[in-house]
């Protein structure tokens, strides 16, 4: 199952056009142990403390340059520091 997520959240003034729309598999996303949400409440927690945070995505299509992601790296300064570099799998169904 997937659905359309925001690369960058509302929460974070994260645009609600299609560029920054992609389809993520639910539990990337939504699930109760989303890996995605974490490091958002990561973020968010970082701004509540008054903290800059700076986001560097890159979204990596299939060679086949289907319209679904199949995974996601991404980068993050908090407070000028670097704080996190993950990469996400972007399963259909998971």
């Amino acid at each position: 199952m997937s659905n359309s997520c925001c690369l960058i959240g509302a929460q974070f003034q994260g645009v609600g056009a299609r560029i920054n729309l992609v389809p993520q598999g639910w539990q990337l996303n939504r699930g109760a142990n989303s890996p995605w949400r974490a490091m958002e409440q990561e973020w968010g927690e970082a701004i509540i403390d008054g903290r800059k945070v700076v986001v560097d995505m890159d979204v990596i299509y299939p060679p086949s340059a289907g319209s679904r992601p199949e995974s996601f790296v991404v980068r993050w300064t908090v407070g000028g520091v670097e704080a996190g570099d993950r990469s996400f799998l972007n399963q259909a169904g998971a």
